[in-house]
């Protein structure tokens, strides 16, 4: 409100942005968003430099036509320094010891496929993933996650976000 801000539009739908009418209001409303490219790169970077991770893949929803996802995987990509796939699959056959899911709700619903076809969170897969929200703290293992600070969007082009750092990627176990 000391903004002066007349409107706002939040989505968390893909699509929205084909609209004629979302093309006309964004074009007219300024748009405000986390640090989307620092927190994948804070998440790639951890799990390089601390989790001497080789090969990762990110797991999206939305695709990378999405600017925060495009932004998320560059982001992961450059601080990961290493191999980083994108894939859409429930089974990833160990190929993979690190995977990127782009939101938290996301993480959840991976985590349950990989714990239920056998895998171990973290011993066989390290899992990070992106917005701090409050499942991720309550989660088994606990989620390695970026935090975003959802009371300052609104109030600068680009918000600050800092690495969270839990027992999914294997800190904390001592593994």
């Amino acid at each position: 409100m000391e903004e002066k801000v007349s409107g706002l539009i939040i989505s968390p739908v893909s699509g929205l942005e084909k609209s004629a009418v979302f093309k006309k209001l964004s074009s007219e409303i300024p748009v405000v968003e986390s640090n989307n490219y620092h927190g994948g790169y804070l998440l790639g970077e951890h799990l390089k430099e601390v989790h001497n991770a080789k090969k990762a893949f990110f797991n999206t929803q939305e695709g990378t036509k999405m600017s925060s996802v495009k932004e998320r995987y560059e982001g992961f990509k450059k601080g990961f320094k290493g191999q980083v796939d994108i894939l859409e699959v429930d089974d990833i056959e160990n190929l993979y010891d690190s995977l990127f899911f782009c939101h938290d709700l996301l993480t959840l619903s991976g985590m349950f496929v990989l714990l239920r076809n056998g895998y171990k969170i973290p011993e066989d897969i390290r899992v990070v993933s992106f917005d701090d929200e409050i499942v991720t703290k309550y989660a088994f293992p606990r989620i390695t996650t970026v935090r975003q600070n959802f009371g300052e969007i609104g109030k600068d082009e680009h918000i600050p976000v800092e690495l969270v750092v839990r027992e999914s990627c294997r800190c904390s176990f001592g593994l």
